[in-house]
């Protein structure tokens, strides 16, 4: 009867990996990885030549064990004889036949004794490739899978997850490999990005420097045309080309342009051509490219965006404030035109001579009729 139970677990056993069996003398498995850990080839394949580590246990103790390797047509070969350890346990690496030509259904037998009279024969199943098996460096990882086929790393330590091992990897701790090929490594390149290192010395890399070969650290582009001041040399103040959005094209129509030779049409040193709400009305410069021009800049050469017909204050204390009240919150000032370009809210001194003479004249004219 036990030899009828024993073929019907050697028959299962075969086909099953990792092998777990229950035999008399207790729990029985054998499992086969790759010597050293690796996902490579994957799970449950292994190549021709590959070194393996085969694990067991539900032998006696100190058995002898014969690994076998054998395929599903029959063939079987001894490959080792190990003895089990104190506790019943296998734990041995072997290589694999290297022999094979085409990819085949495979196993690996150990066979040892388990009682006086019986012996226990499990096997683990995979599949055996035909290429990759061999190994130059001979660390145990099959040159198809080491990241470092010629230099021998069984650790297969690879710190920049780049697929190319520590220990050949000329820049270990850089998974772009210096790829601005400056010789530097991107781990401890400032500029990885620039092979020329900031050759201007502005603290700008050159791959984002808008002048990379001339120092200029505020990276001013006053026309955004991604040209920097600093080295910018074509004219954009005789081009035909409205540069800076304003609604002007040109010197002498753009105030911004002090010639034609001038690069840019706007000028930093004008409150109504900088391209800033100075006076915080949320309107900006004389003309704009939106059309929202600030009344405020009579043209681009205004000395400032806020006169006193657009500073929100009512400068002559007659309860009226700018050309339009201050946003309406107040009534707008009549001597303040529509435009919000006069200076003062204050009369004109024209009208105010005018009003007294006419004044004058009619209380001359009531005295008359009197």
């Amino acid at each position: 009867m036990r030899w009828v139970l024993l073929a019907s677990v050697m028959t299962a056993l075969f086909f099953v990996e990792p092998i777990r069996a229950q035999l008399p003398t207790g729990s029985a498995s054998l499992r086969v990885v790759p010597a050293v850990p690796s996902s490579c080839p994957g799970e449950g394949h292994f190549f021709t030549g590959q070194m393996v580590r085969i694990t067991g246990g539900g032998f006696n103790p100190s058995a002898v064990v014969e690994i076998y390797f054998s395929v599903q047509d029959g063939s079987r070969v001894l490959l080792d004889t190990r003895s089990a350890d104190s506790d019943g346990g296998l734990d041995e690496v072997v290589a694999l036949p290297a022999e094979l030509s085409t990819p085949v259904t495979a196993a690996l037998e150990a066979q040892g004794a388990y009682s006086t009279d019986g012996l226990l024969n499990l096997s683990a199943l995979f599949t055996l490739l035909t290429s990759g098996g061999m190994d130059s460096d001979g660390d145990l990882v099959p040159d198809v899978c080491d990241n470092c086929p010629n230099d021998m790393n069984n650790g297969q330590e690879d710190d920049d997850l780049d697929g190319v091992g520590n220990v050949c990897d000329a820049c270990p701790m850089d998974q772009e490999n210096d790829s601005d090929n400056d010789g530097i490594c991107g781990d401890v390149d400032v500029c990885p990005f620039d092979p020329n290192n900031d050759a201007d010395g502005d603290q700008i890399c050159g791959n984002v420097d808008n002048c990379p070969s001339d120092a200029n650290p505020s990276q001013m582009d006053v026309d955004a045309n991604g040209i920097g001041d600093a080295c910018q040399t074509n004219a954009t103040c005789a081009d035909g080309v409205d540069n800076d959005d304003d609604g002007l094209i040109d010197h002498p129509s753009d105030p911004g342009c002090s010639d034609p030779a001038d690069t840019t049409e706007t000028d930093p040193a004008l409150p109504c051509d900088d391209g800033i709400d100075n006076d915080a009305d949320a309107l900006t410069d004389f003309v704009s490219g939106s059309g929202l021009s600030d009344p405020g800049c009579a043209d681009g050469s205004s000395p400032a965006e806020d006169p006193e017909c657009d500073d929100g204050v009512d400068n002559d204390g007659d309860g009226a404030v700018d050309w339009d009240g201050n946003f309406d919150e107040f009534p707008a000032d009549p001597e303040c035109s529509g435009l919000g370009s006069h200076t003062s809210e204050m009369p004109e001194p024209r009208l105010i001579v005018g009003l007294v003479s006419g004044i004058l004249l009619l209380s001359m004219l009531r005295r008359f009729r009197r």
